[in-house]
């Protein structure tokens, strides 16, 4: 998925075939071991431990997803109930988004939480009163414990019958002492596209230290103009226009770039010493 890509083949997992015989109304611990020599720093992978009756053969089994990872300096692993690639916000819908923060340390932290996302579609109700510029919240989690945070979304007036826009819903946790936490997946408002088609979505990230930069994959509209943006923190007041390099040319940070097709690549300068960075895309004017 969006929040998990990388994939664990079976040869990754050790456990028994079978179990037991297990008495009525007893239980057997079953260890299970997985090899997550696939993973790097803050890669995580999905998976599923399913167990079904053979004797007698039972036709329902149960099945139990989690996840596995590897933590980071950020001492917060984020995880997030998706629809397979990314969410999804039905028309004049409201859906509870499940978060859930893992403290991955030896010793208790204080934890902020925050969620937005980069066009403004949503708006939340808990936190820290009703927020339609994002939620924020604070969590006190005890060594290796963990805790699930229901955000119930609903789409913000403007974006109550526009369908077919695409944005990115990003979650920042931050630990006292420690650098942030980050989990960006795609957002789509579900129903047929209408109103303003100059939109654009963030499909990936990917960091280029030997260049010093970040590489932006985009979902454009051909002949619309847009301006690449960012901020190092989700609280920070404003967002600031940056230059963005587009098949060997960079464009101007205020006058932006001209979207030549609907599958694009934008390349910006990236400070490697920052411990975030947030970025979106605002259409500006049509070029039609």
């Amino acid at each position: 998925t969006a929040l998990c890509p990388v994939s664990l083949p079976l040869s990754s997992f050790s456990l028994p075939a079978t179990v037991g015989p297990i008495a009525p109304g007893d239980c057997v611990t079953t260890l299970i071991q997985i090899d997550c020599s696939a993973l790097e720093q803050s890669d995580c992978a999905q998976f599923e431990i399913c167990a079904q009756a053979i004797s007698p053969v039972a036709e329902e089994r149960l099945c139990c997803p989690s996840t596995v990872y590897i933590p980071d300096d950020s001492g917060v692993f984020l995880g997030l109930a998706s629809d397979g690639d990314r969410l999804v916000i039905p028309d004049n819908g409201v859906r509870d988004l499940r978060i859930e923060v893992v403290n991955t340390t030896d010793e208790a932290q204080n934890i902020t939480l925050s969620a937005a996302d980069d066009e403004r579609v949503l708006q939340f109700a808990g936190g820290v009163g009703n927020q339609r510029d994002g939620f924020l919240t604070q969590l006190t989690l005890p060594a290796q414990g963990s805790a699930n945070v229901i955000l119930n979304a609903s789409r913000t007036e403007v974006f109550a019958d526009l369908n077919g826009v695409f944005t990115n819903f990003i979650v920042e946790a931050i630990a006292e002492g420690r650098p942030p936490a980050t989990l960006i997946t795609p957002l789509r408002l579900d129903g047929p596209r209408r109103g303003d088609q100059r939109r654009v979505a963030i499909e990936s990230i990917r960091l280029l230290p030997s260049e010093s930069k970040i590489e932006l994959a985009l979902r454009a509209t051909p002949g619309a103009r847009y301006v690449v943006e960012q901020r190092a923190h989700l609280g920070d007041a404003e967002w600031e226009p940056v230059p963005c390099e587009i098949d060997g040319e960079t464009a101007d940070s205020a006058a932006g770039f001209v979207a030549t097709s609907e599958e694009m690549t934008c390349r910006i300068d990236c400070d490697l010493e920052e411990a975030s960075q947030f970025f979106r895309i605002q259409a500006v004017s049509s070029a039609l």
